[in-house]
């Protein structure tokens, strides 16, 4: 598993995923070995779910991106894979906070929310596994990051920023930065 990051925050999501395929698929990455051909990867095609999932109709390989602030993060696994990524300073009322942990988190991890961190720490975790099993942001209140059953990693992007991976294979997970 790959994660790439892009601060380039114009170029569009569906070019960043197709500039950062040619990359996997090149094998220019530790931990990779390609897996896809050059006629492969030149007619790949980004489809969604009717879950809005992205997905490639013709590679046997799974993705996932997000993007926060000037910063976007695409992965690439063998395996169904989620992300997230989160700026911590983003400045809103504390109050604002508290009623989307309330409406969004379990009790338990509503309980250990004391700052800022945790609540972005708690809200991407959970957003990464949410794009992992497709249930989407309604179903953040169903389950607990504490009692999950796939690989949840967190990977270190940059300072002000939080990012999870969910699924995928974490143990063996490359960050390349672009």
């Amino acid at each position: 598993m790959v994660v790439f990051v892009s601060v380039d925050e114009k170029i569009a999501t569906d070019v960043l995923v197709l500039r950062c395929l040619g990359l996997y698929a090149a094998g220019g990455v530790q931990n990779i070995g390609g897996g896809a051909d050059n006629q492969s990867i030149a007619r790949a095609r980004i489809a969604k779910t009717d879950t809005g999932k992205p997905f490639f109709e013709n590679l046997d390989l799974s993705f996932s991106v997000s993007d926060t602030f000037g910063m976007k993060v695409v992965v690439f696994s063998r395996r169904v894979v989620g992300i997230d990524i989160e700026y911590l300073g983003r400045d809103l009322p504390q109050a604002k906070y508290d009623k989307i942990a309330k409406r969004c988190f379990t009790d338990g991890e509503y309980r250990k929310i004391n700052s800022k961190r945790d609540f972005f720490y708690t809200w991407t975790a959970k957003e990464a596994y949410s794009k992992y099993t497709s249930l989407g942001l309604s179903s953040f209140k169903n389950f607990d990051i504490g009692n999950l059953n796939c690989g949840l990693k967190e990977i270190d992007i940059k300072k002000d920023y939080v990012c999870f991976v969910a699924g995928g294979d974490t143990q063996g997970c490359e960050v390349v930065f672009l």
